[in-house]
């Protein structure tokens, strides 16, 4: 077989920009570029415009103190900061980056008239946050950030009820068992909420029981 020639790989576009930003990353933090286990930092890319120096300034501290008040791992990492309404150019760096777009006290939602740049972040589904009240711009900040962290599956008790007889069910297949109940508490459901009860409201969560005696697990659904 004829020996391969040496060919020459070109990064270009979005891969190198993410290449380049991740290194910048690590070098900035003094991170080790193997994290294979998953446990090292979260970086969470934002970019932030606003009217002026002043308030950049703000906005950007405002922005890192969120990683001081929380116990996750994260690194708030401003990769484009400047004056002036949400640009086109803002926009392709906040979609090349993965980022959210913080802008504080601009018009046009933070765009200034841009028509140009707004269709752009709509089209790509970039994340746009403005605010004029600085307050509630941390609170946006935290949901958006919230996005980079995998789901915490919460249980939250939908009712109660107590065992008042069983029924023994025959089959072809073998013996059921079936609980006769009355709800003390909330609503039963077979498996499934509405989707009017359901965290989110789109999603139907799903419904497990725990069958309990005297604070005694007898029998639970699996995970």
């Amino acid at each position: 077989a004829k020996p391969a020639e040496d060919v020459e790989v070109v990064i270009t576009g979005t891969a190198a920009k993410t290449g380049a930003m991740r290194k910048q990353l690590l070098e900035k933090y003094g991170l080790d570029a193997d994290d294979s286990d998953g446990s090292g930092p979260v970086r969470v890319p934002v970019v932030i415009k606003t009217d002026a120096d002043g308030s950049l300034e703000a906005v950007r501290d405002t922005l890192l103190s969120i990683a001081d008040q929380t116990d996750l791992n994260l690194i708030v990492d401003p990769v484009s900061m400047g004056i002036g309404p949400v640009t086109v150019t803002d926009v392709n760096m906040a979609r090349d980056s993965g980022a959210s777009i913080f802008a504080f006290n601009l018009k046009g939602r933070g765009f200034g008239g841009d028509k140009a740049a707004s269709a752009l972040a709509e089209r790509e589904g970039v994340d746009v946050r403005c605010h004029d009240v600085i307050y509630s711009l941390l609170d946006e900040a935290r949901e958006a950030f919230a996005d980079h962290f995998p789901p915490v599956p919460v249980v939250r008790v939908q009712g109660r009820g107590t065992v008042r007889a069983v029924f023994q069910i025959n089959n072809k297949n073998n013996a059921e068992r079936v609980a006769g109940l009355v709800v003390e508490e909330g609503t039963l459901h077979l498996d499934r909420l509405p989707p009017d009860q359901s965290p989110g409201g789109k999603k139907r969560a799903e419904c497990r029981y725990k069958v309990l005696r005297k604070g005694e697990t007898l029998a639970s659904a699996p995970e």
